[in-house]
């Protein structure tokens, strides 16, 4: 198996560029974040990765051939194409001043033109839906969420040429002021400027703005919007079927806490559950699972390798909910990863979440989707959302990832601090 080095100044970007220069079925050996002082290449971060069908790629070079010519023009290549994938994460903290700039020009523009509106651009189409207008798609059952390929196309409001971007940065005195400020909000709320156009061309599509802007009225559009391209599910709905459920997720975002909440509710209402944690790795995490397990007389088992979780699944047999509490991962710890996914693939109809904070920098949660991808994950669930005030970051994983919301959490308090995942409630914190 020949080997490839792929230099980056990020793990997102340089995933991101091994994934285009070997394909999918590329195989990450080792991540070196100090890749700079050891290959000399542009960057921090250092990836070996390889085909799993061993065929050599023109991409990359190999990692033992220290006399390969201009070693790292390649990898640098490949960092450019994908910060061109990832520019809406790279540019977003930047572009907020440029948008105040280019906010004020067209302000200036639109009041020397006042005598002669101008209809701003549309794009020209034989026929023409919204998805206010199209019926709502029945939602998948519970136990058998959309799992479709890699591949298949995603569900994503941004799926059209740039319209409103591009007169704003060449003609600004082409877009209506409210059409820009609404942009602008979208974008200042974490929204990608991607998603933000495509709302707002959707909705001078479908309400005139001539004579100004109704809030009410944008905020309901919008909603309806985020209310036919968000899909919600994964609460547990316990039965006569035992429901097993895992979360994982990085160190700190919330996960025996979430653990505990969920497993409060259940028991309060009568449902048996039993406990099983395989978090061996930080200190006191079983003794605070422990806790809440004798405090809701519930039971708890610790698993310590992959046979011995298999048996604590079993010994539950007779519970109608199983909650397993993980290890927080080291997402750039891809043995940890590859281990987690053994463990929990010994057992059959597990229902997997990734569990993300809400404060969390956009550009890590893309990353953590796209590490998490090798473990496998049937739904998003989103914690602390008490501790941020923008929330476009949930929306932006959400396409992303291309999986249901299932819970938010916000809050100590066990088990009121949590609630199920729906479209109203992400509505309400996007455009509050």
């Amino acid at each position: 198996m020949e080997t490839y080095r792929f230099t980056a100044s990020s793990v997102a970007e340089g995933l991101m560029t091994v994934k285009m220069e070997l394909g999918d079925d590329a195989v990450i050996l080792s991540v070196n974040e100090d890749g700079k002082r050891m290959s000399g290449a542009p960057g921090h971060v250092e990836i070996v990765a390889a085909r799993k069908d061993g065929r050599k790629t023109p991409g990359g070079r190999p990692a033992g051939n220290a006399g390969t010519p201009n070693p790292a023009a390649r990898s640098v290549d490949g960092v450019t194409k994908a910060r061109q994938v990832l520019n809406l994460i790279d540019r977003k903290s930047e572009e907020k001043t440029k948008y105040l700039e280019r906010a004020k020009i067209l302000m200036d523009a639109l009041e020397k033109n006042k005598t002669e509106p101008k209809t701003p651009p549309r794009r020209k189409t034989k026929t023409r839906t919204t998805a206010p207008a199209a019926p709502r798609p029945e939602p998948a059952p519970e136990s058998e969420p959309e799992s479709s390929p890699e591949t298949e196309q995603r569900s994503h409001l941004s799926r059209r040429p740039p319209v409103y971007r591009s007169a704003i940065a060449s003609a600004p005195e082409a877009v209506p002021a409210e059409i820009t400020s609404l942009y602008f909000y979208l974008v200042d709320t974490g929204i990608s400027p991607d998603i933000a156009e495509e709302m707002v061309v959707r909705l001078s599509e479908n309400v005139d703005v001539g004579g100004g802007i109704d809030k009410h009225r944008v905020r309901r559009f919008l909603g309806s919007l985020v209310e036919h391209q968000v899909r919600v599910g994964g609460v547990v709905k316990p039965s006569k079927k035992r429901s097993i459920v895992a979360l994982f997720g990085p160190t700190g975002v919330g996960k025996t806490t979430t653990i505990a909440k969920l497993a409060t509710g259940f028991a309060r209402k009568g449902v048996s559950v039993g406990l099983v944690t395989v978090d061996h790795y930080r200190v006191g995490a079983v003794d605070q699972l422990r806790k809440y397990s004798e405090a809701l007389n519930v039971p708890l088992l610790a698993a310590s390798n992959r046979q011995d979780f298999v048996k604590a699944v079993r010994a539950f047999q007779t519970r109608q909910v199983v909650l397993v509490d993980t290890a927080g991962q080291n997402p750039r710890d891809y043995e940890q990863l590859d281990r987690l996914r053994q463990t929990l693939g010994m057992v059959e109809d597990i229902k997997r979440y990734l569990v993300l904070s809400a404060p969390t920098k956009e550009r890590d949660l893309l990353g953590f989707v796209e590490m998490y991808r090798q473990v496998g994950f049937d739904y998003l669930l989103f914690s602390k959302l008490d501790e941020t005030a923008t929330y476009g970051g949930l929306l932006n994983t959400y396409f992303s990832a291309n999986r249901p919301l299932s819970y938010f959490t916000s809050g100590q308090r066990v088990p009121e601090d949590i609630e199920a995942a729906s479209t109203g409630r992400l509505s309400e914190l996007l455009f509050h």
